[in-house]
């Protein structure tokens, strides 16, 4: 399979499946912005010296945050793969080898 086919095959998926895709990446991508800025905040000079017990409370909260984060990712791009596993299946009846899958994949 070449690469534009496989390109076309991808571009024609993300078209297909956007109403699933955009929510799924703009909502990984807010929970990975809240985990940065409360590891900024963990880094601040200001924070570290306006209290004692600052430090501690936002890093009880980055792990909270990392392990909501952890879950919600796995179940989300878990829910999408089993979205996606007929489509997967359709292609296996295609024709379509493993390998070229993974191209239209990655």
């Amino acid at each position: 399979m070449k690469w534009g086919m496989a390109f076309g095959f991808a571009k024609r998926n993300l078209h297909a499946n956007r109403l699933l895709e955009i929510p799924f990446v703009l909502s990984i991508g807010i929970m990975f912005l809240l985990f940065n800025i409360m590891v900024s905040l963990l880094s601040n000079q200001y924070v570290l010296t306006r209290h004692a017990d600052l430090p501690s409370v936002i890093q009880f909260g980055v792990v909270i945050i990392a392990i909501f984060t952890f879950i919600f990712v796995m179940y989300a791009n878990g829910f999408l793969i089993k979205r996606r596993n007929k489509e997967f299946a359709l292609y296996g009846i295609l024709g379509l080898e493993k390998k070229h899958i993974r191209k239209i994949l990655f």
